[in-house]
């Protein structure tokens, strides 16, 4: 039995129990925002927008593991061809 996408995608969403959650939540959004109620939306930017002071630490870390990790490596390299000789 072969179905046609719209089979496939009316199943898919009929099925999946987070497009329905999604779909509730996108739905209370926009009754909020209609009501003149945009709490909701300014919790959800204020949790996404970092801080300067993490991004920082965050760069920092990434680039000393970035060096360690380079420097690992290239003397893993140095021994093996060492060893080769």
């Amino acid at each position: 039995m072969s179905l046609t996408w719209d089979q496939v995608k009316t199943r898919f969403e009929a099925a999946n129990p987070t497009l329905k959650a999604d779909e509730l939540n996108v739905d209370e959004m926009r009754v909020a925002d209609q009501r003149g109620f945009p709490v909701r939306r300014q919790i959800i930017r204020a949790r996404l927008r970092s801080k300067n002071g993490q991004t920082f630490v965050t760069a920092v870390f990434y680039l000393g593991m970035t060096l360690v990790l380079t420097f690992v490596f290239w003397t893993f390299a140095m021994v093996f061809l060492q060893a080769l000789q």
